[in-house]
Formats: structure tokens, C-alpha cells, sequence
């Protein structure tokens, strides 16, 4: 009987001794920082245009430098924009990252052009934003005991892909009997769109429902690009525009690669009472 009764003692020791092993060796990489998850700053996210949608990539990794596996790593990324917008709900498994070593993955945020105009965030093509990317991040540890969650928040500066449309001082332009409007303008957009886009005007005046003027060329994208619109107009309209001030409305489109955006402008007309003879 207190043969047994030793047994039991010494049974009771090692599964102590056991628990409290496996308690160190689970606590010890938290507490000394050999488990950490690697999060990006502003300059490690990277962005990228291919086929109307916008892609953010920036690095993630996970060091696991504990005693065991960590198993059921999974990732729940949700972005927003600064108005509560959603952008992205997206989740990503990575299984298993083993013990003693790290793991590196580069996570990616598509955003679809065209999504995000049919969905009402049009504006979000011509105004800088943040986007608020909130990772959830879940996996197990030691031998699956223990569940760890963490929830992390990066927020990322969002530039506008169309970031600003300028006109400057137009002339009334009167070159042998033809009449022209000529204005110098400005586009600056995105670095991401690199190529040739489309640019289209056509302006309105407050009498007509007709565009009285209309024009249609190549730009550069992915630069601040300059140009000057030379748009013909009948004589009526010159003259008109000669001896009255008025609101001009411009609808403009700009063609990208894959699809195109519209927007409207207006612009008080100041009449010159003079036109430049050439």
C-alpha cells in the first residue's frame, strides 16, 4: 500500500512538474518577445495599377521563436476608408509556421475601380484618404492549448488616383474669321497610372442645352501634365462670350487604361470685351 501511495506521489510530482514545464516554455517566447508579429509602416506598403484595380502589398511575418508549432494561423483583413466606407473583407489561412523559425508573407489589399464607383466612393478617385486596415490575427499554440488572438490597426494614406484639374486664364482667340477658345490646363495624376489616357471636355453655357464648344486629346498619366485646349466656336457664341459675363459648366472625362471617370467643373466666365487678333 505505501508502495503504491508512493507511486501516486511521485506520479503527482512529474505531472506537476509537467504542467508547470509546459506553462514556462508556452509563457517564455511572449514574455520575451520571441513571438512577435510583424506589422509594415507607410514605407514598406507598395502600390500597383494593373487592369482597373489598385493594389496595396505590404510584408507581414510572424517570428515564432518558442518551444512548438503555431498551427491555424489565419489572418481577417478589413479596410475602410476615414468615412467608414468598406473596401476589403478579406481572410487568408496560412496553416502552420514551425518552431525556431519565421515566416514572411507579403499580404495584398486589391481595390476594383470600377467596384468602388458602382458602390457610391466615386469621390475616393479624386481626394486623398486614409485607408484603415484592421488585421485580426488568430492562431493556436502548444500543442493547441492555447489560443492566442491579436488585432492590430495600420492606417495607410491614400493619395486619389485624379488628384487635381486645372484651368488657367483663357483667351478669346479670332485667327482669320475663326474663332477659338484657348485655355492652358494642368492634370496630375497618380504615378501608379503611367501610360497615355484620354482627356474630353465639353462646355456648356447657361442659355443653351447644346455644348457650345468640344475637344478631345491624348494626356500622360502618372505625371503632372501640362497642355493647352484650343476649342473652336460658332460666331454667335464668340461674340457672346466677347460682351457677356456667365456660368460655363465643363463636363470632363478622363480616360484611363481600362475604363473612364467623369466629372463636372464650372467656371465664371469674366468677358474680355476684346479678342486677341491673329
Amino acid at each position: 500500500m505505501k508502495e503504491i501511495y508512493r507511486i501516486l506521489q511521485i506520479s503527482i510530482a512529474v505531472i506537476n512538474i509537467a504542467v508547470a514545464a509546459l506553462v514556462i516554455t508556452s509563457i517564455y517566447p511572449f514574455a520575451t518577445g520571441n513571438f512577435q508579429v510583424h506589422l509594415p509602416d507607410d514605407s514598406d506598403v507598395g502600390w500597383y495599377y494593373d487592369d482597373g484595380v489598385v493594389t496595396l502589398s505590404a510584408p507581414v511575418g510572424i517570428t515564432n521563436g518558442g518551444f512548438y508549432d503555431v498551427t491555424d494561423v489565419r489572418l481577417h483583413i478589413e479596410v475602410e476608408n476615414m468615412t467608414g466606407f468598406k473596401i476589403c473583407d478579406s481572410v487568408s489561412e496560412w496553416g502552420t509556421i514551425q518552431a525556431g523559425s519565421e515566416f514572411m508573407e507579403l499580404l495584398e489589399v486589391s481595390v476594383d475601380i470600377l467596384e468602388l464607383l458602382e458602390s457610391g466612393a466615386y469621390w475616393m478617385l479624386f481626394n486623398q484618404d486614409y485607408l484603415d486596415v484592421m488585421i485580426e490575427f488568430n492562431c493556436k499554440y502548444t500543442l493547441g492549448l492555447i489560443k492566442f488572438d491579436a488585432y492590430y490597426q495600420v492606417a495607410v494614406p491614400w493619395d486619389g488616383l485624379i488628384q487635381d484639374i486645372s484651368f488657367g486664364s483663357p483667351e478669346l482667340v479670332n485667327s482669320s474669321g475663326e474663332y477659338h477658345v484657348r485655355v492652358p490646363y494642368s492634370i496630375t495624376t497618380d504615378q501608379i497610372l503611367s501610360g497615355l489616357g484620354d482627356f474630353g471636355l465639353e462646355i456648356y453655357n447657361d442659355i443653351s442645352s447644346n455644348p457650345i464648344a468640344s475637344c478631345f486629346e491624348q494626356i500622360s498619366l502618372g505625371t503632372e501634365y501640362d497642355g493647352e485646349l484650343v476649342l473652336s466656336v460658332e460666331p454667335d457664341v464668340a461674340f457672346d462670350l466677347l460682351y457677356r459675363n456667365q456660368t460655363l459648366t465643363v463636363e470632363i472625362e478622363i480616360g484611363l487604361r481600362d475604363f473612364s471617370v467623369e466629372t463636372v467643373e464650372t467656371v465664371d466666365w469674366v468677358a474680355p470685351t476684346e479678342m486677341v487678333i491673329e
